[in-house]
């Protein structure tokens, strides 16, 4: 093979002009962003660049990360002995994959890549048209699988899926993502960077582990699980989380220091109304969160609870609070009519 090209490194087109080109079919390798510690993906950021043209023959064995990212390339086709790194073709907004169906390490579903068993999602395209559902195989989200994913539909992420890797919604901007898998446990990495979708956390789950929210980009977040810890740095440089809801707590739950460390816009905890006893703030765990303004507990009242023949109907709620030596003081109280 003297004399072949058998590799096209990280950076080789960066930022150039280049609109078309014909891969060899001797070359092996077209390196990622971050290969060989060289900064940029081959084709990354060529703005005029419209084909990548990959034979039937190729001997391409591994496509790296980013390859062409922030590029209009339209089609790009995957030969038969090819991998691919995670987040390979990420940001790339009018992208159509097709893979040789002799391929035996990937395949497409509904437009989408999976591992070859279809137990592991790989890529959605950015502008997925109809509402996206994993196959019934697919267990694991793979790091990056979604990132720039847009669409105003909510995605639902169902009981089948056990593994979510790193970064796995990576600047996703769904209109929101609701969990209704059994995580009891929300891994200890970065889930949700610069993700601006709502979250609806799964039913079952009871720990937040650290760094899981870092640097998340939307305004809100729902808890709908009986939660009791809260790691330190869970939610670090949110800058713009302004609620976060919990539905329901019936044990005690743990709020570590720094929790919330520089979510500079959060406003409100919200907390069911009977949970105010079975939480334990660390006296650190808002600090430099300067937009807060308190917590908020709020009690959700049946419809029927006044299902009675009298003259008057009124609920009277009577508020106490403990000051600082544990002694109970009143707080007044309030009355709700007419429901």
């Amino acid at each position: 093979m003297n004399g072949e090209l058998l590799s096209i490194d990280s950076a080789a087109f960066y930022n150039s002009k280049l609109k078309n080109i014909t891969i060899p079919d001797s070359v092996k390798y077209i390196r990622g962003h971050g290969d060989n510690e060289v900064i940029g993906g081959v084709f990354c950021f060529c703005k005029s660049f419209e084909n990548i043209i990959i034979s039937e023959n190729s001997l391409l064995a591994f496509i790296g990360y980013a390859v062409a990212q922030l590029t209009p390339v339209k089609n790009i086709f995957i030969p038969q002995n090819c991998m691919i790194s995670l987040g390979a073709f990420n940001l790339m907004d009018n992208l159509t994959i097709t893979i040789d169906p002799r391929n035996l390490h990937l395949k497409m579903f509904d437009n989408c890549i999976y591992s070859f068993n279809l137990n592991s999602l790989y890529w959605i395209p950015s502008y997925y048209q109809n509402n996206f559902t994993f196959n019934s195989n697919c267990h694991a989200i793979e790091s990056q699988a979604f990132r720039g994913y847009r669409t105003n539909n909510d995605l639902v992420i169902p009981k089948e899926i056990t593994t979510i890797k790193i970064d796995a919604f990576y600047q996703c901007l769904c209109r929101s993502i609701i969990f209704q898998n059994d995580m009891f446990e929300t891994p200890n990495y970065n889930l949700f960077y610069a993700c601006t979708s709502a979250i609806k956390m799964p039913e079952k789950l009871r720990v937040v582990k650290s760094s899981v929210f870092e640097r998340y980009n939307g305004n809100s977040i729902e808890f709908y699980s009986d939660l009791q810890m809260i790691e330190s740095e869970s939610f670090i440089n949110c800058s713009h989380l302004e609620t976060i809801k919990f539905n329901k707590l019936n044990s005690n739950m743990i709020i570590d220091s720094n929790s919330f460390y520089n979510c500079a816009n959060l406003q409100y905890l919200l907390f069911p109304f009977d949970s105010s006893d079975i939480i334990t703030f660390n006296l650190t765990c808002l600090n430099r969160c300067t937009s807060f303004k308190g917590i908020k507990f709020y009690l959700n009242i049946p419809r029927n609870i006044m299902n009675f023949n009298a003259d008057k109907k009124i609920i009277e709620i009577e508020m106490k609070a403990s000051n600082s030596k544990g002694i109970f003081i009143d707080c007044g109280k309030f009355h709700i009519k007419n429901l």
